[in-house]
Formats: C-alpha cells, structure tokens, sequence
C-alpha cells in the first residue's frame, strides 16, 4: 500500500477539480517499474499461490477493484481456464509469425495486429503436459 501511495503522490500533483474523472490504466499500473520487478518480462510465477502476498491488492488489477470491480471477473477466468483446457487437450498449439504483437492499450487490450496460430491435432495417445501441480 505505501507503494502505491507513493505513486499516487508522484503524480497527482494537480488540484483537485469538482466532478473531474479519474482514470486508472491497468495498462500502465501493471508495467510501473515501482510496483513490479522486471515489469515487461513475462514471469507467470508471480502469481503463484506462495507469492500472491507479496502483491498487493491495488496494483495488479484486471477487472478493475473496489466498488465497480468487474461482477463478470470469476466467470471470465473459469470460462478462459476451460476454453484452454478445451483446446490444448485436443490440439498443439503453434504461432504462425515470430513477430511480437504490438498491444494497443483500449478498455480492453488488444493487438494491433491479428496474432495468428496454427492448430495441430494432438495424436490419440498423446496428451499435453502434466500441470496437476501447477494451481
């Protein structure tokens, strides 16, 4: 929390203005060089159970928090975790470019360009990788 009050002094430095809207870009906030260590490397682990405590509430907000946090956020993550169940069970996955996408930061992010993939159907006998200790 001091963190992030601590960002927040750095730079809210206006005045506070009557009905004027505020707004948080996750986008930003989950790249801040303050809040997270190696922002723009691709580090999954950090979300591991055993390292959740070290993050701290308001920095890494996907459905947004507080108040109008998103009533749909449980139903996107189960509905995601199953749909890539779905997939890699009976599919391999492979990406058809080795360009990186090029996010364009909206409400949503998205790709600038399409990200293209290609779907190999997985052999009868082979199955993806065991990822029962991984939660």
């Amino acid at each position: 929390r001091a963190r992030a009050d601590r960002l927040a002094a750095d730079f809210v430095r206006a005045k506070r203005l009557a009905g004027a809207t505020v707004l948080i870009s996750p986008w930003v906030l989950h790249r801040h060089e303050t809040l997270w260590e190696a922002p723009e490397e691709f580090r999954p682990e950090r979300f591991l159970p055993e390292n959740r405590k070290a993050i701290d509430r308001w920095t890494y907000i996907p459905f947004s928090a507080g108040p109008r946090v998103c009533i749909g956020a449980a139903f996107a993550m189960n509905e995601a975790m199953i749909a890539l169940a779905t997939i890699l069970k009976g599919a391999e996955v492979e990406a058809v470019s080795s360009l990186e996408p090029r996010p364009v930061h909206q409400i949503t992010l998205r790709s600038r360009r399409p990200i293209l993939l290609k779907l190999r159907q997985r052999a009868q006998d082979q199955s993806p990788p065991d990822q029962s200790s991984v939660r």
